[in-house]
């Protein structure tokens, strides 16, 4: 059953990739920033079909907590590579993903990809601090940050993987609130080692109430940051009653 939802999930994904790609090409030539909106649109359209198509069911808690209007950085955890689909249909603020530079190298997803969101190198420092500001730019546009803290999807974790400091800087420098985001099933349903098996689920996405950074300085970067590691533990960690 996995094998065969896991084919049929990559047949909708790439061929709707490869419907759109002309509409995508249109609009990322666009003038700045109505393109790209639309084409972060389109992907949210995307997201929708290839988990409707796939079985897959989103539950949302606690999204009356988010001004549609304003603007976060989003702190999801990060399990499975269901997690960016899911936060597209679960986030209505306009948003872009952080996510590794070897995404841009992907045929046609890549370039869409390189030109939307922003893209980092981890291993260098020069280009961490590019995406950094990058990040920053699009904050103070209005423009939300969808930033996976723990930089990767762990391999062979428990609960939760260490957190990296960027969100949580970027957030203090723009003064911008951080959402804490607990995505709870997506490694069930397509795990992560290497077999790309995927079954049909639910799974439940969890909006935490946000946390102001006003006030807050670099000082501040390691509390917060530790504040929202220990709130999505606690969050994930199964509970027995």
């Amino acid at each position: 059953m996995g094998r065969i939802m896991s084919v049929w999930f990559a047949i909708v994904l790439i061929l709707f990739k490869l419907i759109a790609f002309p509409i995508f090409f249109i609009l990322l030539f666009k003038p700045y920033p109505k393109g790209q909106a639309l084409a972060h649109q389109l992907n949210v359209y995307w997201s929708k079909i290839v988990l409707y198509l796939s079985g897959i069911r989103v539950h949302i808690i606690g999204k009356e907590k988010i001004d549609k209007n304003g603007t976060y950085v989003f702190t999801p955890n990060h399990n499975s590579y269901l997690d960016i689909p899911v936060c597209n249909i679960a986030v209505s603020n306009p948003f872009r993903f952080i996510g590794k530079k070897e995404l841009s190298k992907v045929p046609l997803f890549g370039w869409m990809y390189q030109r939307l969101y922003v893209t980092v190198d981890r291993k260098s420092p020069r280009d961490s601090y590019r995406s950094y500001l990058r990040s920053a730019e699009f904050l103070k546009q209005g423009i939300s940050m969808m930033i996976y803290p723990e930089g990767t999807i762990g391999k062979n974790k428990v609960i939760l993987s260490a957190f990296k400091e960027g969100a949580f800087r970027v957030a203090i420098q723009t003064q911008v609130p951080v959402v804490p985001i607990s995505l709870i099933g997506t490694d069930r349903i397509l795990k992560d080692d290497g077999k790309f098996l995927l079954y049909p689920g639910k799974v439940t996405v969890i909006f935490h109430d946000p946390i102001s950074t006003v006030g807050l300085t670099e000082n501040d970067i390691t509390p917060l940051k530790n504040k929202v590691h220990d709130l999505l533990y606690y969050s994930l960690t199964p509970t027995t009653a």
